[in-house]
């Protein structure tokens, strides 16, 4: 056998197939004519072996030189995957008894959109020596050859599995995972409807389906995918963390999938299903036109005679210690300028002991001045509320300090209230106050029936833990304030109430102030026009109606509640608004049954911040606002002609209608 022979045995036989099912090999060899002058990454020629489209990259002056092997092929398809094991060699251009390749095990290489390079390293001390020089065996006038030997596997359902797995890593000291792999078979594509679930299907004693919106949910140029939890609807504080990977696959071909996600070690977040977010996925999975189109190299399409099959990989973890803090900051969703974040917890060690209306220590955040108190009624705030527990969140800042300034005197803030098993933080109830802004007047939010107090003492279903054990638990809030002018400068802002004691349905109610030099109306119509089941609050600008050009830059918040409820019913929108000629108005409406539950007396009102119309911020809503203005004066000409030429037909029709009796009558006397 002579040396060529020999070393494309060696190269060979440094690869196990492992029962994976051969397809295809070859081997491609690089010249390369300049080693010295190599200073950063070289790169080859793009070739072709085993059908499919591959380069190399040479990094020789790093720290640790390697060789990566590149797919071209997956690059310009996002649901090709192609198994391969390869290795990567260095030799003498003229002579194959020198050559050198990393002996390392050769594991499986799974090549797919999201991972399409791998790397093999070149270890110095084998192929360089002390002065860090190659090894001038495997030179020849400053020219050697780097080769690739590749070999292909057939994609089976053990590679299509373990390269799913990639998506659904955890990082960290997490423990008690499970895992479960479902499939869909979709057998006729064009006779889904609108939406569509798989069957329910069982991963880590939990229930779950698949939900498919073939033409998308808000664009019809996607599907849409969903993975929901369909179990423990009755159990208020069951909470899953898991990672998954949603997929859709060629019906025939493991190796034609495509996910929508980012491999484990891309992204590292978490999900978390509960009672009230039991559901998660993409809005734009995919665009459906890739789901027909054929792959050049394999010849295939996601959908293909009709048929797919669209999957989940899950994974879920056991809770660790205070995991339900990451969980909470994760349902706030706020495009606003966060100015502070941090947890109330307060420990009870004897829930029996407490009185109505029990508050817990004080709680300020280290780099901003709110100072903040829990309130709990452990049987409820009132008659009405007698089998529930009652639970608020009060910001006590204007109490502590009296020199607080008029520009910071109501702090906008968002906040979670929970109450927790004390050691096990998967074993919690929580509920949302919208945002709000606190001020000495109103400066208490939460809930009447935060949970039913039964509902303290049960098992959890999955954690066999109660909220309260040996009569011990954790009352909390999550806290995010937000910076309330966003660069603009604050002209003025004011609170105005209004107190109704008596309500006539058929009359609104109005009531007419001033804030920042321009005059306001609060509109209140008891039956929201013609609905009888709401109430609507309006509120207008009065100097904007007869000024084309004038801007009014806002923030407000309306807001309603029965004088015998600690709830405020608001508004919640905390956008920018600019009132103008043609829209100086913003309005609120609450139903009817919330709001007299306790009694008919109220109080509704509004708070208005004013800021300073900035040129440079405000340029394109002013562009807006003449354009709007002036859409609707050519709509008014226009509909002033449209007036005029019908009144001109009327009057033709008119004098022809004229002519025409006369005409009768001429004809009956004669």
């Amino acid at each position: 056998m002579n040396f060529q022979d020999y070393y494309f045995n060696e190269i060979k036989n440094e690869i196990n197939n492992e029962n994976y099912k051969v397809l295809s090999d070859g081997i491609y060899e690089w010249k390369i004519n300049n080693w010295n002058q190599i200073t950063n990454i070289e790169y080859s020629p793009i070739f072709s072996i085993c059908n499919h489209e591959w380069k190399l990259e040479l990094h020789n002056r790093s720290s640790e030189p390697y060789i990566s092997l590149k797919s071209i092929d997956v690059l310009n398809d996002i649901s090709a995957h192609i198994s391969t094991k390869y290795v990567i060699y260095i030799r003498n251009s003229k002579n194959f008894k020198y050559f050198y390749f990393n002996e390392e095990d050769k594991p499986l290489c799974n090549f797919g959109n999201e991972q399409s390079m791998f790397n093999q390293r070149i270890y110095e001390s084998e192929l360089f020596n002390d002065e860090g020089n190659l090894n001038p065996c495997y030179t020849s006038n400053n020219t050697l050859i780097v080769g690739v030997y590749i070999r292909t596997y057939k994609y089976d359902e053990e590679q299509y599995k373990n390269e799913l797995k990639n998506y659904i890593k955890y990082y960290g000291d997490y423990e008690g995972f499970n895992e479960g792999f479902y499939e869909w078979k979709i057998e006729n594509w064009n006779q889904l409807g609108e939406k569509e679930y798989s069957p329910e299907f069982m991963i880590d004693n939990h229930k779950w389906r698949l939900e498919l919106y073939p033409n998308g949910i808000d664009n019809r140029d996607y599907i849409s995918l969903y993975l929901k939890c369909t179990d423990r609807n009755d159990d208020p504080s069951y909470h899953i963390c898991a990672k998954k990977a949603l997929y859709i696959r060629n019906y025939n071909d493991y190796s034609y999938f495509y996910c929508n996600g980012e491999l484990g070690f891309k992204k590292k977040l978490l999900l978390y299903y509960n009672k009230k977010n039991n559901s998660s996925g993409y809005n734009q999975f995919i665009k459906k036109s890739v789901l027909f189109s054929k792959n050049g190299v394999l010849n295939r399409s996601l959908v293909e005679n009709n048929k797919c099959v669209i999957g989940v990989y899950l994974r879920t973890a056991k809770y660790k210690n205070d995991q339900h803090k990451d969980e909470l900051k994760k349902i706030f969703h706020e495009n606003r300028n966060l100015e502070s974040e941090g947890f109330l917890e307060w420990n009870i060690d004897d829930w029996n002991q407490l009185k109505r209306g029990e508050f817990s220590p004080k709680f300020n955040f280290k780099k901003i001045k709110h100072t903040w108190m829990l309130q709990l009624f452990p049987n409820g705030n009132g008659e009405a509320n007698e089998n529930y527990v009652s639970l608020y969140l009060k910001n006590v800042t204007f109490e502590e300090d009296i020199d607080y300034k008029l520009s910071t005197s109501h702090v906008c803030a968002k906040a979670i209230l929970y109450i927790k098993n004390c050691e096990n933080s998967s074993c919690y109830v929580f509920d949302e106050i919208p945002l709000t802004y606190y001020s000495k007047a109103f400066n208490s939010y939460g809930f009447n029936k935060f949970i039913k107090t039964p509902e303290l003492f049960s098992n959890n279903v999955v954690s066999n833990n109660s909220i309260i054990e040996n009569n011990r638990c954790t009352v909390g809030a999550y806290i995010c304030t937000y910076i309330q002018n966003e660069g603009r400068r604050i002209l003025d802002e004011n609170l105005h109430e209004l107190r109704i004691k008596k309500w006539e349905h058929d009359k609104s109610i109005v009531s007419t102030f001033v804030v920042g030099n321009f005059k306001w109306r609060l509109e209140i119509y008891p039956n929201n026009g013609n609905n009888n089941n709401y109430v609507k609050l309006v509120l207008k600008n009065l100097d904007v109606e007869n000024n084309d050009y004038m801007l009014v830059c806002i923030k407000s918040i309306l807001f309603i509640k029965n004088i015998n409820d600690i709830t405020r019913h608001i508004d919640d929108n905390d956008s920018f608004t600019f009132l103008s000629k043609y829209y100086n108005s913003i309005s609120f409406s609450i139903r009817k049954d919330k709001l007299f539950e306790y009694g008919y007396e109220c109080i509704a009102g509004v708070f208005i911040r004013i800021y300073k119309y900035e040129d440079n911020l405000n340029i394109n809503e002013t562009r807006r606002v003449q354009g709007e203005n002036e859409t609707r004066r050519e709509q008014g000409e226009n509909e002033t002609r449209r007036e005029q030429g019908e009144n001109e037909t009327r009057r033709e029709q008119g004098e022809n209608e004229t002519r025409r009796e006369q005409g009768e009558n001429q004809t009956r006397r004669e």
